[in-house]
């Protein structure tokens, strides 16, 4: 029987790592609420779902409700969401939470104290709670959702500002998986997990996977950084993210997004998700609508 506080709350529900956290949760038969702008019910799913928007606080109430569990994505494409975030983090705790895993970004631990991520890891880190932060590589699905696939499906092109620096890249479905583990098992208190997949890939061989997934030519352009900057704010970046993101190139560029780690096989005792499997699962993403699969 269900009791109280036992919920896990799923913010960003219908996001990259949320979808899928909810998908597992409910599979485990583990009550899970899925908390979006938009609520969508998953297909066959039992999970609630709860309208949530980080800018509206008087949605809050409802989605922290008898939980006892979070999953806490700060709001997206916002520089440093601290400010929202930080109250949010203490009305959660006060209201009976107990569990945290905060979705944060690979290398945040070693960031600057000022920087918006590293603020809410060090709230999340003082909450009270038992926390677990998550702090993943670029994303796989970055090419198939969001600002890297408008040129790859018009163009062929992959346009990134890297020249031929590599990246160990995470599919989320790898991340929620681990976030299932931190939420339901024990073991995990008080850890830090850097995310990667099992190798490491220039933005050429990505291309070059996509291209022999999806049937088609598919290149890398290595372009400036104000020509990069300028594609991310048309697909609807903010400025002051668009100027984040671009430091996160240099990064890039600079070798810090190349190294493997090896928790995701630590915990799940598996391998990563390999960039081949993610651009096969992908494949129609990058192909004109009239040659997808039906």
């Amino acid at each position: 029987m269900e009791k109280a506080n036992d919920r896990v709350l799923v913010i960003g529900g219908t996001g990259k790592t949320g979808r899928e956290l909810v998908r597992l949760l409910a599979e485990a038969d583990v009550p899970v609420r899925a908390a979006s702008r938009h609520p969508v019910k998953p297909a066959g799913g039992t999970a609630e779902t709860v309208e949530f928007d980080w800018a509206r606080p008087e949605t809050h109430a409802a989605a922290l409700e008898d939980v006892g569990s979070l999953y806490l994505v700060p709001p997206a494409l916002v520089a440093d969401a601290s400010g929202q975030v930080v109250p949010f983090l203490r009305r959660a705790v006060d209201g009976g939470v107990r569990r945290i895993v905060q979705l944060s970004a690979m290398g945040v631990d070693a960031a600057p104290e000022e920087v918006g991520l590293r603020k809410i890891e060090r709230a999340v880190m003082g909450s009270g709670a038992g926390w677990t932060i998550l702090r993943p590589n670029w994303f796989m699905q970055n090419f198939s959702e969001s600002f890297f696939l408008p040129a790859i499906l018009e163009r062929g092109e992959l346009v990134a500002p890297t020249g031929d620096a590599a990246v160990s890249f995470i599919d989320s479905r790898d991340i929620a998986a681990v976030a299932v583990a931190a939420l339901v098992e024990e073991g995990h208190d008080e850890a830090g997990y850097a995310l990667t997949g099992g190798q490491a890939l220039t933005f050429g061989e990505a291309a070059e996977a996509i291209g022999r997934a999806a049937g088609r030519e598919v290149r890398h352009v290595d372009v400036a950084s104000e020509a990069m900057r300028r594609v991310m704010v048309e697909w609807g970046m903010p400025g002051d993210y668009a100027d984040m993101m671009m430091g996160l190139f240099g990064g890039i560029s600079a070798g810090w997004s190349e190294p493997v780690d090896d928790s995701v096989g630590r915990v799940l005792g598996r391998p990563p998700i390999s960039f081949a499997e993610y651009a096969r699962d992908n494949a129609d993403a990058w192909r004109p609508a009239a040659t997808r699969s039906a």
